[in-house]
């Protein structure tokens, strides 16, 4: 995991064990925003106002911005970073009870573990209005996990997708700006599923993932074992 990006302790409360970079570690934060735009000056600041967070990110120990969190979204509540106690893992809080939010802090609302959004409880495919009630499901193109290996709709996805399995390989436009001179060492192998629209073809072709797609080597995996 890159610095600075979001990460998940395999074994809580343990640094090393968050897949990061070398000389990082992934340290687990609670922290209040605010949006600079609505609330310029930090006094004015009310609990309606503000979104708390509880996040853990891949972090250089010796780099004070780092430490800071002068990298995330939104600006820090004054005084309100601290260490915070390892959450449940991602799929905990999949359908818990939440209250909407603004699009500013990405339709999160009180949902707190990455990737999850709050829906409405009315039309599960629709974010739920700002102090609407909702559950927490994972969003459109993000990562999701197949709780029933093979069966799509086990994955906490909104409505009207599904939490499809992919193996798929990449390679950096950077470096491999055509796609016939990849090699084996050049090119990153993937198994991750995701919460895509079936109907798009754009979610079909992963056209949101980082990185270039090797040509020919995107499959779907409906159950251990077997691709389409």
């Amino acid at each position: 995991v890159a610095r600075q990006k979001v990460c998940l302790q395999t074994v809580p409360g343990d640094e090393s064990s968050g897949g990061c970079r070398g000389n990082t570690v992934c340290r687990h934060f609670e922290y209040r925003t605010y949006s600079p735009y609505f609330l310029p000056h930090p006094e004015t600041i009310h609990a309606a106002d503000v979104v708390q967070h509880k996040k853990s990110y891949c972090i250089d120990t010796a780099n004070a911005g780092d430490r800071a969190l002068m990298f995330v979204s939104g600006h820090i509540v004054p005084g309100s970073i601290k260490l915070g106690v390892v959450p449940q893992y991602p799929d905990a809080e999949i359908g818990s009870a939440c209250t909407g939010g603004s699009w500013w802090y990405g339709y999160a609302g009180s949902c707190q573990q990455e990737g999850l959004e709050c829906y409405s409880s009315e039309d599960l495919s629709r974010h739920a209005g700002k102090g609407a009630p909702g559950q927490c499901l994972v969003a459109r193109q993000k990562v999701c996990l197949q709780m029933v290996p093979g069966d799509e709709s086990s994955g906490g996805c909104r409505g009207n997708t599904v939490c499809r399995h992919f193996e798929y390989r990449t390679y950096s436009p950077y470096f491999l700006p055509h796609p016939e001179t990849i090699h084996a060492a050049d090119v990153v192998q993937h198994k991750k599923s995701y919460c895509i629209d079936t109907a798009n073809a754009g979610d079909r072709a992963l056209m949101f993932v980082s990185g270039h797609i090797v040509p020919g080597s995107l499959h779907t995996v409906v159950a251990s074992g077997l691709r389409e």
